[in-house]
Formats: C-alpha cells, structure tokens, sequence
C-alpha cells in the first residue's frame, strides 16, 4: 500500500485556502509477502508474551504486553559464533503452558537451525536446550505441540469445562514436538525429563519428483484434534528443478540453464496426509487424497476442529460430531497475468472426516470434501484464521484506496479496513458479530499492510505485525469483534483466566483479581486483592515453618518479618474500621450503605477491610493471627544465649505488644465474623469474592462487624493510633509517600527490607519486587532446620504471592 496523489481535488476553506487530499492505494507489491513467504512469524504466549523474529537478524524478540519492553532469546552457538550465515527466523512454536519454544532458522546458502528453549523462572529468562542442523531443501514449514495438558473453556451459558487433550498421549511430563519440512516429512521430537530429544520421521507418502523439477513444500498445516491421536498434515508444494535448492535459500539462480516455466511453480494440489504414533514411537503415515484444483496463490493454511464446546457448530445435529472430524481453511489471492489489476481473493473450507464404511482392512479412513468457498472482488482479504474455541474465523478485509486525514483533524490512527467474522461453514457474514475497522497509524497508513497476526490467550486482543521491514518491529493491538448486543465479557474472562491456572483455589481468584482491577484503575480493589494473597502467603509460612508447638528458630528474623507485615495489616483494618464507624455515627446514617469509597476516602492504604464479608479472608486473618500470637509467646518463654537471640526477642515483642491490638480477642470476634459469614447467601459472598468490594445484601453483615471491632476490648487506641516513632519524629514528618516507599523497598514474599545488593525480579501482574532464590543444588549442606524457610521460599521462584510471573527486567 503507497500514498498515490491522485487529481488534485480542489476545495476552498473559510479562509480562501486550496487544499490537496491525499490518497492511498493498495498495490500488488504490498501484499507480496502472502505469495513469497516473507511472512515473519508471529506468536502470543499464554504468559502475555508476544514472539516475533527480528526484521534483518536471526533474533527472535520478545513483549510482555501491555509494556513496551522488549528482551531477546539468547541464540544457539552455531548463531551466535556465525550470525550472518543465517535468515530471521521463519517459524516460532510455542508450548500450551509455555515452558518451551521452537524456532527455526534458515541458513544462507546452506543449512539451517532449528532451536529449542526452555523457560526459567522468569518469564524473560531462557536457556537454549539444544539444537539441530537441517540441510538446505529441508527447512521447517509448520510446527505444532502435544502435551497432557488439558484447557479450560468458558461456554455462552456461564458454564466452564475442561477440554481433552489434542492428539497423540504423551508420558507424564514429556511434550512431543511435531514438525513438517520442506522434503515432505514428519518429524516426531520426544522431550523426556533429563533425557536428550528424541526424533522420529517419516516421509509423507505419495509426494515425490515430477517431470521436471521436484516438488518443495512451501507451506503446511497441522491438526491436532481433542481426543484424537492421530496427526493430519495438509501440505502446499512449488515444482523447482531436480537436485537445485537455490530458489529455496534465495540465492541466485543461473539463467542460462534449460529451464521449463510452465511447469515450474506453485501446485494446484493441496496433498494431505494422516500420522500416528505408536505406543513404541514408531511413526506410520497414511496418504489421503489430495484437494485439487484450487485457488493460484495459497495465502493461509488452518486446521480447526468441527464442535466448539463453547459455540457448537449448526451442522453438528446434522453430521454428528465424530471423532477426529476437523475443518481445513484455506484462502488464495489471484493478481491476475498482469498484475494490472485489482487482486482477487477467495476463502475455501473443507471438511475432515471418517470414511464411512471403513475400509477393507476394518480401519477407518479420512476423506476431504468441499462444504463451502466466498469470493471477495471488492475487498482483499488479508488474512482469515480460526477463532480459538469459537467455530468462527476471522477475516481482515482490506480497502483497495483510501483517504489519509488531514493534518488538521490530529488523528492518531486511521481505517485501512475491517476485521469480519464468518460463520462456519457458509462462510457469510456473522450478522450477530460487530465488524469493527482495522486501524494503522497515520504515520504508515502508506506502508503498514498487516501481515502476520495473532489472537492473546483470553480470546480479546488481536496482534498484527506490518510486512515491511523498514517499519522495524511495530507491534499494533486491536479489539475482537464483540457480539449483538453488546455483552460484558469480564466474568466470562475472569473464570477462563482462573481456571487456566494450575491452582483452582480462591487464592487464585484474589490474584486475578489483583491483575484486573489494577489494569481498570480501580486500585483500592486491586490492594484489596493483593493484600489477601499477601495474608495467604505470610499463614503458609506460618504452616511451614512451625514445628508442633515450636517455630524454626534459625529462621526467626524472617518470620519477624512476616510477623510485622501481618500486625501493620492487622492495625491498618482497625483503624479504618474505626474511622468508618465514627464517620457513620456522625451522619447520623444508619442505613447508609458502605462502599469501596468511604474505606479508600478515610484509609487508602486499609483497603482489605471490605474483605471482612468474605469467609476467605476472615478465615486467613484468623489462622495468620494465631500464629502470630503462639510464635510470640513462643519466643518469650526463650532465655536468649547471645547479643542475637535478644534483639530478635526485643523486636518481635515490641512489635506485637505494642500495636494496639489484642490478639486473643481478636481471634474471638474473628471467629464470630466467620460463622456469621458463613450463614449468608453463597451467591452474594461470591460475588463478593470476585468483586473485592462489599455487595448491597452483604451491608448490614459488613456494618456490624466494623461496629463491634471499633467499640469491643481488641483495639487500644492510643497504641494504635500514635507510635513512638511519631512521637520522636514528629507527626508533621507523616506522610503517603514516605509509607509509599517502604512498601517500594519491601519484598512483597518475605515482606522484608530489599538490599541494594539484592537480586531483584519484578512481578508482571502487581508490580512487586524480590529476592527471592531457589534451593541451591547443594541443598543438603543447608541446616536441617533452615531447610524448611528455604522449601517454603522457593515455592516462589517460579511466581509472586499474586501469582504473577516474575522478570528478570522492570516493567
């Protein structure tokens, strides 16, 4: 697509100033890369991660989004010893869980590499497990993985389920990487724990030389049904000359060897294969027949299956959902002979299914029928991908010309075209679905034509990638279509988030929560959220370092620290119970309704006290006060041997005893709360769990229990209103900020001070800092007694208290 200055249209403003508009026109040169291959690979990481190659370099570049930061994979050996003999990457595989990728790397003139990393601890940190050459002719097309993993959907009823695994069964703990290269074969890769990968191939059958040249497989597709474990693979070929690679590798090509361009080229034949791997790892394959006579230029390539358990198909009822039955998409662009023309493009859908009868040998084979095609002349289709879980796909239709705005209008972005979604398997228009625009920004809207895209794991946000590569690496971010009427998506992503985690517990939910509210700027919320994942993880510290009546001494300046946090949170509740309760009073309200507001108003940094409907909290605020009150009397019935044992006696006994709180009574009305709690309805205390605010049914239960804080025997309000620091240094020297910077400077696992020598990782979700560290391998050497704070401190490493994933890098 470049700006074209069409006729000057002339028009005079209300100042007597002529004006040009300018135009743009979508050329054939702008979508190249969909007949060429320069598509660059584009993926998003269930970790909110977004891979992408490197326009010029064999790097692959990585984005947490929503930040702007980007971080590298560190590249094999034979890469990072000879960088230029190798191509950006051309396809970048990510595992279901995100614990590996794959990418490939073609060579210059020579062979390529394909690579696999492994995960850290961070979500910025990876390390190159191994890689393998593959020769020149040979390169990886598609990639795609198998695992016991099993995800969880959230269907339009509200109900969420977990789906069967895709394609062949693997070991506990062992993925299977599948991938199809350019000689037409099937490579089986066998990740083991603590075992080198193990690889089988097999030739796709019936795809071999032909009169003239031998075919090259240019582009292919995978599928990989739930509850089905065998292997379909759909395959597009160009005819080279016989023995020569080069047009393959992109080096140049003699011309005055005999040469025969009619038969050269792109196949008309989409070749289909089926696979399956046996118990012993033995891979079979089993030829199809091939989908013939199609569009000229194959543009993309999909397998998806036919039943959606979230939006079941309306051919269903008709064919039956059967094993293994899937979809294949394809989509085509004709420029026509000349090129002169305004390019033709046309999606087609076909059908994957079960022979019927089977065949002679008593097993069943695959057939491929045509079930739909859409031409489109008025518009370009630039891409069409299925929808994830939908049985819809989306379209990007593109305008063949356009205005650009006037400098004057200021805006940032600008139409381009339109995201469709098309119903399967008509393929018409889904007249339920909003067609939003598709948007570039003003400063490319000559050069930006969207090529590779993406949909993020929770099925909202659609990532594209510009094919030039002089635009560098913009990534651009576009809402999905939403449904007629307008439909609030939020609990629907709430439970798809949650229940894609691999803790299903209401801990989890508070950690979603965090993340939610945060990024809607509704930060009281938020810190209500976090501050109940905070209390959870200082009680299983609690749990793991208590030894029956007795706590882990080596470990007794560490759950000091957990011990102060849990008593500032505790003084904190109070006294906004307190503020509250006067404030009400005084308004003479007695009916009043209690809202986020009035905490956040009186108490900003107490925002957890609307937590008190919830039997959750009270429960951990319960079980975490106990221990702080048996760890204290523990710890004073001590006689100190030495300058150390005392101090630590010192501070643990000034921070309980002089916070203002009681701690038996405390744990009494606690205990009332929880009961009470308890009795409510289930639905209003869940939705109360979820909301992180109090709901209107749940007011009354809320009031009383902010009543009988404030006026029973557990707070001493002098002691928890003035401390003696205030006192020493003064009550004009308080302030937000001040406490805004301890808690900057506090590790939000161990809740003690960060040291400057410290090495520090970054919560992606809540914006908490670390330092926290695995187990060393010499583990063993470690007191048998401090074994037990360093077990429950790396239970950590690989996530934050809120259950967001750590980075190396600030975000």
């Amino acid at each position: 697509m470049s700006p074209v200055m069409h006729e000057s249209k002339l028009s005079v403003s209300s100042k007597g100033k002529a004006r040009e508009d300018m135009h743009w026109q979508l050329g054939w040169w702008d979508l190249s890369h969909a007949v060429e291959g320069t598509r660059r690979p584009l993926a998003w990481a269930k970790s909110s991660t977004i891979f992408t190659a490197h326009p010029t370099q064999p790097q692959i570049l990585a984005r947490h989004f929503p930040s702007s930061r980007q971080f590298t994979l560190p590249p094999p050996q034979p890469i990072a010893s000879s960088p230029a003999l190798y191509e950006p990457p051309t396809v970048i595989s990510i595992y279901p869980t995100d614990d590996w990728i794959f990418a490939y790397f073609p060579g210059r003139g020579g062979d390529g590499i394909g690579c696999l990393w492994r995960k850290g601890p961070q979500l910025d940190n990876w390390t190159v497990r191994e890689w393998w050459p593959f020769s020149a002719g040979a390169g990886v097309v598609a990639a795609d993985w198998t695992c016991s993993h099993r995800e969880w959907v959230t269907t339009d009823s509200g109900t969420s389920l977990r789906l069967p695994t895709r394609g062949p069964l693997t070991p506990v703990l062992s993925s299977i990487l599948i991938l199809v290269t350019q000689d037409h074969q099937i490579h089986i890769c066998l990740m083991l724990p603590f075992v080198s990968t193990v690889t089988e191939s097999q030739s796709a059958p019936e795809v071999t030389a032909r009169p003239g040249g031998v075919l090259f497989c240019t582009n292919a597709a995978i599928g990989l049904n739930h509850d089905d474990s065998s292997i379909l693979v759909a395959m597009r070929s160009h005819l080279l000359p016989s023995g020569d690679t080069s047009m393959i590798s992109h080096t140049p090509v003699d011309i005055n060897m005999p040469m025969d361009w009619e038969l050269w080229g792109e196949e008309s034949k989409i070749y289909l294969c089926e696979a399956s791997l046996s118990s012993s790892r033995c891979l079979t394959t089993r030829p199809m027949s091939p989908i013939t006579c199609v569009g000229r230029h194959l543009t993309d390539l999909s397998f998806f299956s036919r039943s959606s358990p979230i939006r079941p198909s309306n051919t269903d009822s008709q064919h039956g959902t059967s094993k293994g039955g899937m979809y294949l998409s394809a989509s085509f662009i004709d420029f026509g002979i000349v090129y002169s023309d305004a390019p033709k493009s046309e999606v087609r859908l076909f059908c994957i299914a079960h022979n019927d009868p089977t065949s002679s040998d008593g097993s069943q084979t695959r057939c491929s029928r045509e079930e739909s095609k859409r031409l489109f002349e008025d518009v370009c289709l630039a891409f069409v991908i299925p929808w994830p879980g939908q049985n819809l796909l989306l379209a990007g239709l593109l305008d063949f010309s356009g205005s650009v705005p006037h400098r004057k209008q200021r805006l940032k972005e600008a139409p381009i075209g339109k995201l469709v979604v098309l119903t399967v398997p008509d393929l018409t228009n889904a007249q339920e679905w909003e067609s939003p625009p598709l948007m570039v920004s003003v400063h490319s809207i000559g050069r930006d034509v969207p090529a590779s895209v993406a949909i993020s794991p929770n099925n909202v946000l659609l990532c594209t990638i510009s094919s030039s590569t002089l635009l560098g690496t913009p990534l651009s971010i576009h809402s999905l279509p939403h449904r007629h009427p307008m439909e609030s998506n939020l609990s629907r992503c709430l439970v798809t988030a949650i229940r894609a985690r691999h803790s299903p517990s209401d801990g989890e939910v508070f950690g979603v929560a965090t993340e939610v509210y945060r990024k809607a700027d509704l930060a009281a919320r938020s810190r209500a959220a976090h501050d109940v994942c905070s209390l959870s993880a200082c009680y299983s510290a609690f749990e793991d370092c208590q030894e029956g009546d007795a706590y882990d001494l080596n470990a007794v300046w560490q759950l000091i620290g957990i011990t102060t946090w849990v008593t500032e949170f505790t003084e904190k509740i109070l006294k906004a119970c307190v503020l509250v309760s006067d404030c009400l009073a005084s308004s003479n309200l007695t009916k009043m309704n209690i809202k986020q507001e009035h905490f956040s108003e009186f108490a900003p940094a107490s925002s957890a006290v609307p937590a008190l409907d919830s039997p959750v909290f009270l429960h951990l605020a319960a079980n975490g006060g106990a221990h702080v009150k048996r760890f204290r009397d523990y710890i004073g019935t001590l006689s100190p041997r030495g300058e150390n044992a005392q101090m630590a006696k010192d501070v643990l006994l000034d921070v309980v005893d002089c916070s203002g709180v009681d701690l038996d009574v405390l744990g009494r009305l606690l205990g009332e709360a929880l009961q009470e709690a308890k009795s409510a309805n289930p639905e209003d205390l869940q939705r109360c769990l979820s909301a992180c605010c109090p709901v209107p049914s749940l007011h009354p239960h809320l009031r009383k229990v902010i009543e009988r804080f404030s006026r029973s025997d557990v707070i001493d309000r002098p002691r928890l209103f003035i401390k003696a620091a205030d006192l020493v240094d003064g009550v004009t020297r308080m302030s937000v900020s001040e406490h805004l910077a301890k808690e900057k400077d506090t590790d939000v696992v161990s809740k003690g001070r960060l040291l400057g020598h410290t090495a520090v990782v970054v919560c992606v979700r809540c914006g908490g800092k670390s330092g926290v560290l695995p187990l060393p391998d010499d583990w063993r050497s470690l007191r048998e007694a401090n074994i037990r704070w360093r077990t429950w401190e790396s239970t950590w490493v690989m996530k934050c208290v809120c259950g967001g994933s750590w980075a190396r890098t600030s975000y």
